[in-house]
């Protein structure tokens, strides 16, 4: 029946968490080839957090 009102659901939503139990170093060094082979792509909002590697083929 169509009376012109929106229709409302109830939508259950469920997260799914993978929790690295690795340490991650920092400052740690990178092949000397790796900027040629996976250039880094920074985000518009929040580069500095924000960045990805693209692997090249």
């Amino acid at each position: 029946m169509a009376t012109g009102a929106p229709e409302f659901r109830e939508v259950a939503w469920r997260a799914c968490v993978h929790i690295l139990d690795k340490i991650y170093e920092t400052g740690r060094k990178y092949a000397a080839d790796f900027k040629e082979i996976m250039p880094i792509v920074f985000d518009t909002h929040l580069p500095k957090w924000n960045y990805r590697a693209i692997p090249q083929e």
